[in-house]
């Protein structure tokens, strides 16, 4: 049983992070488009 909670909660902490570095990624590319924009 407390190996398949803790697997759980890998599988959410893994889902999480990578939500966030997507998030991250979306903003890096803004930024990129802008000072392509704007030299």
């Amino acid at each position: 049983m407390i190996y398949i909670v803790a697997s759980e909660e890998a599988t959410t902490y893994c889902f999480f992070t990578k939500k966030v570095s997507n998030i991250i990624n979306e903003e890096e590319k803004e930024k990129r488009k802008k000072q392509e924009i704007s030299p």
